[in-house]
């Protein structure tokens, strides 16, 4: 869809994100939100229930928020009780070959240590490795 491809930013990209940010806080904080649905364009035309929908939020923002704070080279951890409910959610993203690609959300689950705390387990499942240098290309 092209409403996700990769466009140019505008004067102040700050202010953007955050309007878009602020716009997702907004409709997820409506009365009865999770009694709708949500389309979300990039997943084709199917609709989600709303915690599902929010779920799937979720594990991006952290999966993101980690690629940035480690191409900038800074420390990321999450609230206990986030990693916990974030952990459920990345270990129910599906594996296979539909997680494969380069259009791929995340990439191929990558093993983790016995006794990994709950961000490694994430990153594992979401195809990081919090032992890498780097991120994934933002």
């Amino acid at each position: 869809m092209s409403i996700w491809r990769v466009q140019p930013l505008g004067d102040d990209p700050v202010a953007d994100y955050r309007a878009a940010a602020d716009d997702v806080l907004a409709a997820f904080a409506e009365k009865g939100v999770l009694e709708r649905e949500f389309a979300l364009p990039e997943l084709g035309e199917m609709k989600f229930p709303a915690p599902v929908a929010i779920g799937f939020h979720l594990i991006d923002y952290v999966a993101h928020g980690w690629d940035v704070a480690k191409s900038l080279g800074l420390n990321y951890e999450l609230d206990p009780d986030l990693a916990e409910v974030a952990l459920k959610i990345a270990l129910k993203v599906p594996v296979g070959e539909s997680g494969l690609g380069p259009e791929a959300a995340f990439g191929p689950v990558l093993p983790v240590a016995p006794g990994a705390g709950p961000l490694e387990q994430i990153l594992g499942a979401l195809g990081r490795s919090s032992n890498t240098e780097g991120a994934l290309p933002l």
